[in-house]
């Protein structure tokens, strides 16, 4: 339908927003100016997920542009902001997670998200907090131990470097 078609451009839209924004954070260092285009690429979503509130991957791709604007959210100075947006994505992959506890992939990324959002808790000067998170995540992550070759080389990978911010 026309509407399926008009949800794909806004996606498509918004995926081109957040690699824009991508390139101009992670090579030119332009926080600003990805900030902007992550929260023009969120905007989009939300309103996606007003019309389709069920699709369980726009609410997954939703939760990643979040933990981005989170981010550049953080390196522009907006540390409140950058705290509660990486608290909404870490929830609302929570909760996609427990709805669909088969999908290791959603329970790998609830780890790497929980493991940001301690660095957010961190910056806030709330150690406690980041120390409750960074164990949630590796109790999450050393579940998925048995997970494929590939997932985990990577899942290894971040459960040293929260072993490390734990340290």
């Amino acid at each position: 339908s026309d509407g399926d078609t008009g949800a794909k451009v806004r996606r498509n839209l918004a995926g081109a927003y957040s690699r824009s924004a991508d390139l101009l954070a992670n090579i030119g260092g332009q926080y600003e100016p990805a900030y902007a285009l992550h929260v023009r690429a969120l905007e989009i979503y939300e309103s996606l997920l007003r019309e389709h509130p069920l699709d369980a991957e726009m609410r997954k791709e939703a939760a990643y542009m979040l933990m981005d604007a989170g981010e550049t959210a953080a390196h522009t100075g907006r540390a409140q902001e950058g705290l509660r947006r990486r608290q909404e994505a870490v929830d609302r992959l929570r909760a996609l997670s427990d709805a669909d506890p088969q999908r290791e992939e959603l329970r790998f990324t609830l780890g790497w998200a929980l493991g940001e959002l301690a660095d957010s808790l961190n910056d806030h000067h709330r150690t406690a907090d980041a120390k409750q998170r960074l164990e949630e995540a590796q109790s999450l992550l050393g579940a998925l131990s048995g997970a494929r070759a590939t997932r985990l080389n990577t899942t290894q990978f971040l459960m040293a470097m929260h072993d490390m911010k734990l340290g």
